[in-house]
């Protein structure tokens, strides 16, 4: 199993890079203040996944198969994180890892544009 960890902040998510084939538990701290109903709850839509934040911990757990970058979002798709999966971490320098979220073109109006 793989561990992860991130801050939610209150207008983006945080990028994160794990390993495919191997089980993620991601833990996502969040501050009261910084949860709102723009980023509340998160989606990874290409894993299912919709999770309802509350202030503290919060476990998301998922087994990504394939390398590649999957998105992660609001429930409106405006805010937006990447999750970068790789075949080895161990083959990885702190350099490949993404340091801001994913770029995503904005679709319309919304509380988070």
């Amino acid at each position: 199993m793989q561990i992860v960890s991130t801050e939610m902040k209150g207008n983006r998510y945080e990028p994160i890079t794990v390993q495919a084939g191997i089980l993620v538990r991601w833990t996502v701290n969040a501050d009261a203040d910084e949860l709102n109903g723009c980023n509340n709850p998160v989606t990874i839509p290409k894993y299912g996944i919709q999770k309802q934040l509350s202030p503290g911990e919060n476990t998301i757990e998922f087994t990504p198969e394939e390398p590649g970058n999957v998105v992660y979002t609001c429930w409106m798709g405006m805010i937006r994180g990447t999750i970068r999966v790789v075949e080895d971490l161990g083959n990885v320098d702190s350099g490949d890892i993404p340091v801001e979220p994913a770029e995503a073109p904005f679709s319309g109006g919304g509380c988070c544009g």
